[in-house]
């Protein structure tokens, strides 16, 4: 390669120096920096929309307001449980009870009464939240994933 580039004249060198000098200037650009903006600029939208999310969620919950942890009845969990979700309309998944409580997992359910049914569970019947774990919802907006819920 080194003795191609020595046959050529002067000019044709430095003409061949330039064209590999603007491919790898072409290459770092086009190849790692717009990339990298490209992700850049997806995380700032990401963080935004969870940070959204997460003022919404907020205003939800002081709206409702805290539970108050009064416990007004004994009845079974999981009557208290059922009773309660119908009472809201909102269809329960299948539970399962062990020494922790009863752990459930929803796949879409409205933030607003997902919070209201936890403040009845807990001040009419005095069952608090053990675990949760709530992910963003993929259907209408509001909505959110509980793939993780127990309840004691």
């Amino acid at each position: 390669m080194k003795q191609w580039l020595m046959m050529k004249s002067e000019s044709e060198r430095r003409l061949i120096l330039i064209a590999v000098f603007l491919l790898a200037v072409a290459f770092v650009w086009y190849g790692i920096l717009t990339p990298l903006n490209n992700q850049i600029a997806q995380s700032r939208i990401q963080i935004n929309t969870q940070r959204h999310q997460l003022e919404w969620m907020l205003q939800q919950t002081q709206r409702l307001g805290a539970p108050s942890g009064l416990r007004v009845k004994t009845e079974k969990l999981t009557d208290a449980i059922n009773t309660s979700a119908a009472g809201l309309s909102l269809q329960l998944p299948k539970t399962t009870q062990n020494e922790r409580g009863v752990t459930l997992s929803f796949e879409q359910v409205p933030y607003a009464t997902l919070l209201r049914w936890l403040e009845i569970l807990n001040k009419e019947y005095g069952i608090q939240v053990v675990a949760i774990s709530i992910v963003t919802g993929t259907g209408p907006t509001g909505s959110v994933s509980v793939p993780l819920l127990t309840l004691r």
